[in-house]
């Protein structure tokens, strides 16, 4: 109805590096990826997401995007208002 179609599945390449910036916002290592492309595993995907999912990172940039969507201008609300939520959100991830 609206035209849209999936995707084609990516290259395992493409994959690590997706998932690396949109779960944990930074690229992964070369050691990562090398490891990465030589599994030949069926579920190393599902293995990565998880992997990146427990990574501390996942929360600080969680935390840090909802901050940017939430966060009350410092000068309206104050600063400790601004600093309590934003130890709140990374506390909740």
């Amino acid at each position: 109805e609206l035209g849209l179609y999936p995707s084609e599945l990516c290259r395992d390449s493409e994959f690590i590096r997706r998932a690396s910036l949109d779960l944990i916002g930074t690229l992964p290592s070369v050691d990562r990826v090398r490891s990465f492309l030589a599994d030949s595993s069926p579920e190393k995907r599902g293995r990565l997401v998880d992997e990146l999912l427990a990574d501390p990172n996942w929360a600080d940039r969680w935390a840090l995007v909802w901050a940017d969507l939430l966060r009350p201008n410092p000068d309206r609300a104050g600063v400790k208002s601004v600093y309590v939520l934003d130890q709140w959100l990374r506390e909740s991830f």
